[in-house]
């Protein structure tokens, strides 16, 4: 006989629903395929002085008495506070299904950075929240196609982390030998007035040289957790015969050295990851400022994503 609020939800800082007429409530569909539909709820929020923004969807169903939310909280969000969102950048998503399981998937589409001069080199991503049984998480994501190198390494790692190493090892090799790809620099995307009277950034010339050895090393690690032993130790072999000491990219030819020393054929990688993170984290300034960039939209490297199939890595 009366209107009851079933649900409510708190947004900090500076919101936007039902700009151009299609935040709020974006859809009620069967998303999971158990019978009852899902609410499809989206918010828009702290949009910056260039149109940058964040828009957040929320994916709710009815349990017999009330609301629950179907995102695990700050899985994969850019929000300031925890909430149960997906959150895509300067983008918009769809409901489909991707991959003809009868369930339905949020297919999220990010934009990149509108401005700001360090905000990397970007390309454009798509994220895949997928129905796991209990919960709706990000199960896959991919980019555009590779144009600096940085590019393939990252795409090498993603691939490496769902288990696509097929995929992978394409990319690293890719970081090896393909001359087309650039080096990163933000005078190639940026008028030379931008930068005032100081000279336009180049590409460094040693990005090159640094990020195939870390390629050379992750195509060894490929071998090694897939237990192909052969390829491991010649991959390992020439990454300490292309790279050796006074050479650049030398850092990562002693980190392959203290992975190897601690590999066996039996046991190829459980252990020497371990010894390949501790060493990671001893020497973080070798070893990691090549592979993330210190931007808005940066790529944030820790010890553990250097080898992220050992016991210490498990959980992290």
């Amino acid at each position: 006989g009366g209107f009851v609020s079933l649900h409510s939800s708190y947004f900090s800082g500076q919101f936007f629903i039902g700009s151009e007429d299609k935040e709020g409530l974006r859809a009620v569909i069967d998303m999971n395929k158990n019978g009852i539909p899902e609410v499809v709820l989206t918010t828009i929020g702290n949009i910056g002085n260039h149109a940058n923004h964040h828009r957040s969807f929320q994916i709710m169903e009815w349990d017999g008495a009330q609301f629950i939310d179907l995102i695990p909280v700050a899985e994969f969000t850019y929000s300031l506070s925890s909430l149960n969102v997906a959150d895509v950048y300067n983008g918009d998503g769809e409901i489909r299904d991707t991959d003809g399981d009868g369930t339905l998937e949020l297919v999220l589409t990010n934009g990149i950075e509108n401005y700001y001069v360090d905000a990397g080199p970007q390309r454009e991503r798509t994220d895949v929240w997928s129905w796991n049984g209990q919960a709706f998480t990000l199960s896959r994501w991919g980019f555009s196609p590779p144009v600096y190198r940085i590019h393939a390494v990252w795409d090498g790692d993603d691939a490496s982390l769902i288990g696509d190493y097929t995929a992978a090892l394409e990319f690293y090799q890719r970081v090896i030998v393909d001359n087309q790809l650039l080096g990163w620099s933000p005078g190639q995307l940026w008028p030379t007035s931008v930068y005032g009277n100081a000279p336009t950034p180049t590409p460094d010339p040693e990005e090159a040289m640094r990020l195939a050895a870390y390629a050379r090393y992750r195509i060894m690690l490929l071998h090694a957790i897939q237990g192909n032993w052969g390829d491991a130790e010649a991959a390992y072999t020439s990454l300490q015969t292309k790279h050796p000491e006074g050479e650049i990219g030398h850092s990562y030819a002693l980190l392959a050295q203290a992975f190897w020393e601690e590999a066996t054929e039996d046991a190829p990688y459980q252990f020497s990851c371990d010894a390949a993170i501790q060493y990671a984290a001893f020497y973080q300034a070798d070893i990691l400022s090549s592979l993330g960039y210190a931007v808005y939209l940066r790529r944030n490297y820790a010890p553990h994503d250097i080898c992220p199939f050992g016991e210490t890595s498990i959980g992290d």
